[in-house]
């Protein structure tokens, strides 16, 4: 059996389970319990064929989270488990074709639903008018079940591309601006927006150097990112009467405080903030999913890092701005996103050593 027929199915039902929400209004819970019923399959056909191969700290890591979703008695949690599943996945089955699997699959699905919505009106009453500062904003959300979810997809489609050492010329990166553009005229999703603009300028600025290896004080600090924004994150709380603040992320800190003052930070989460849309990841994590599933996420994250032999510019520009994204939406725990970059930290992964067994001791 070629690898391609496993690496295939994995990225396209991945990046299917994340549409179906818009597509037939599945909650995103139940796309995620997909998600982790498709990453165990593939995984454990893997094991089975000897092409897998796990080191011990993995192992540990794994069944660690497994406990913490069992005692939590919360089946969402063994979702942690899955970034690690899907690292060594494609560590193993590592190829240049990965990236172009997952564009091109999710540019599929996204043109459907862009079509299906302006030939059809597909999920047209998903579209919002809303203040925004002074003034009313109409943001559309082009078939999706939200503006937000919409920039969402188109983020990864983005990433996916920028990520791609194939994707060098003046002109790709032109068509990805001026989509970004159109996408944003829609969806009037700014943060987003200004993200992917922010991409694109280090992209520039470090054209030379995009697929040259960081050096490891850089490497150190994106290890310590996200425990660095989630520090940043609790600070806001105490922001929440600064109007500066408060205008610049559209009333966001006064937001987390009230929701703060309604569950407080516990060590198991709590049930109703963790289905509110916080509009940032890491309180997000902290107050919804407790203290216990915030810690191993950030280390489950610095796993993610740390395992990385090499990191290129390209990696490390998007990683960097995938965290910070994730201080203003609650967008750190879409799978869809994760793929591309895990993808593109395992393309040297090809060099590091696994054993001949099942299981491996660290080296």
């Amino acid at each position: 059996m070629k690898k391609s027929l496993l690496i295939v199915p994995l990225i396209a039902l991945i990046v299917l389970a994340s549409y179906l929400p818009p597509l037939i209004g599945i909650s995103i819970d139940n796309s995620n319990i997909l998600v982790v019923f498709i990453t165990y399959i593939c995984t454990l056909i893997g094991l089975f064929r000897k092409e897998i191969y796990f080191k011990s700290h993995e192992i540990f890591l794994i069944i660690i989270q497994l406990v913490v979703a069992t005692i939590a008695m919360k089946a969402n949690l063994v979702s942690l488990t899955i970034i690690v599943l899907l690292n060594v996945f494609f560590a193993h089955y590592n190829g240049d074709n990965n990236l172009n699997y997952y564009i091109k699959v999710s540019l599929l699905l996204f043109f459907l639903i862009l079509m299906a919505y302006y030939l059809f009106g597909f999920n047209q009453s998903h579209d919002v008018s809303m203040w925004r500062i002074n003034s009313m904003v109409s943001r559309r959300a082009i078939g999706f079940t939200q503006a937000n979810q919409a920039m969402f997809a188109w983020f990864g489609i983005f990433i996916g591309c920028v990520l791609n050492p194939k994707v060098k010329g003046s002109a790709e990166y032109i068509i990805l601006l001026f989509s970004s553009i159109f996408i944003y005229y829609q969806t009037k999703s700014r943060t987003g927006f200004i993200i992917i603009l922010l991409i694109l300028l280090f992209i520039f600025l470090f054209r030379k150097y995009l697929d040259k290896n960081v050096p490891n004080l850089m490497k150190l600090v994106l290890v310590n990112f996200p425990l660095l924004l989630l520090i940043v994150s609790i600070w806001l709380i105490s922001q929440s009467n600064n109007a500066t603040l408060n205008s610049l992320l559209t009333g966001r800190p006064a937001l987390y405080k009230q929701y703060f003052d309604l569950a407080g930070i516990t060590v198991w989460g709590n049930k109703i903030i963790e289905n509110k849309m916080l509009d940032n990841s890491y309180l997000s994590m902290l107050l919804g999913k407790g203290i216990v599933f915030t810690g191993l996420y950030i280390i489950t994250l610095m796993y993610l890092v740390i395992s990385a032999k090499k990191i290129s510019f390209r990696t490390y520009i998007v990683l960097m701005l995938f965290f910070i994204y994730g201080l203003t939406e609650t967008m750190l725990f879409r799978f869809e996103l994760l793929i591309p970059i895990i993808i593109s930290l395992n393309l040297d992964s090809s060099n590091q050593k696994y054993g001949r067994i099942g299981i491996e001791g660290d080296s």
